[in-house]
């Protein structure tokens, strides 16, 4: 259960999500036991140019340790200028992204993209452990298209140049999030590659993340759109509470959200969060948007107890 140096206390860790995985929710994971969380995906660039809606995503609060910071761009260099940044702020690993197949992405030649360049994927993580003491990581994809499988050429490199972990997610760039994630390719690059490998796609429970790891020999897995509003998913005592139950869930959310953000953030967050909780309940449309009219946290806990604990 080993990253590098670093000795997690769980094998399911918490997925990169823009816009999603916030400080409060990633303190929120490591609570449920989460062995580890991902920052959203943060841009090199933007914090090598200390644009402040990059640098400010770099938190790693001391309740969210250990936090691994996740960077994408294509310059080795900008990549490890952000590292040392990233590293000096408290990260506890290093992940580049070059699977992300988002258009504004994979147009500047990051993300995904850099499936097509083998060497130049290289060249970033040799730069990156260079640049810093932690370990470093890379998340990919099987390849470009169908007509592109590299991801063992990809992995290989990838281990040679010093990465700790391959991050990897067993789709195409091209189908996106489509179809249904290859899981056996995890296990062919697990047999592949001496180095720990960390499956990710579709895992809704904890229950099957340890079933994949069973059956593929992934040392770790990631879980990701399950989590959203299901801090739970990463418990030993996994499972899903009556509705009645989730209000404490939020409560303990809604502090951790006033304390972290200043007023008018805290309600916007807020309200995003009890989105994510009340998925799947009845009446959750109508209940969203009544939610999107509240102007302050005590307003919206206030329906939230209503909608919940009400007969």
């Amino acid at each position: 259960m080993k990253i590098g140096h670093l000795d997690l206390r769980s094998r399911l860790l918490a997925a990169p999500m823009a816009g999603v995985i916030d400080v409060s929710m990633r303190i929120l994971l490591i609570r449920y036991g989460a062995g580890m969380v991902f920052s959203e995906m943060i841009s090199a660039e933007g914090v090598r140019r200390n644009q402040k809606g990059s640098t400010a995503l770099i938190t790693c609060h001391p309740q969210e340790s250990p936090c691994a910071v996740q960077l994408f761009g294509r310059d080795p260099l900008v990549l490890a200028e952000a590292g040392r940044y990233a590293q000096e702020r408290g990260a506890a690993l290093i992940d580049i992204n070059m699977g992300c197949p988002v258009k504004k992405v994979v147009r500047q030649g990051a993300g995904a993209a850099l499936l097509r360049e083998p060497e130049l994927c290289a060249r970033i993580v040799d730069s990156m452990v260079r640049a810093v003491t932690l370990p470093v990581t890379a998340k990919i994809r099987a390849g470009w298209d169908t007509a592109s499988i590299n991801y063992r050429e990809v992995g290989a490199r990838l281990m040679d140049a010093g990465a700790a972990a391959v991050i990897f997610h067993p789709r195409t760039a091209v189908q996106l999030f489509t179809g249904e994630a290859d899981w056996s390719l995890v296990g062919d690059l697990a047999e592949c590659l001496p180095l720990p490998v960390i499956g990710s796609g579709d895992i809704t429970s904890r229950r099957q993340a340890y079933e994949r790891i069973a059956e593929t020999g992934a040392a770790f897995v990631m879980i990701g759109r399950a989590a959203m509003g299901r801090p739970w998913v990463f418990s030993l005592e996994a499972h899903e509470p009556a509705p009645h139950d989730l209000y404490p869930i939020v409560g303990q959310h809604r502090l951790l959200i006033e304390e972290l953000y200043p007023p008018r953030k805290a309600v916007s967050v807020l309200k995003r969060h009890c989105v994510y909780y009340i998925r799947g309940l009845a009446g959750a449309a109508s209940m969203r948007a009544t939610l999107m009219k509240s102007e302050t946290t005590d307003a919206i806990m206030a329906l939230m107890s209503d909608y919940l604990l009400g007969d």
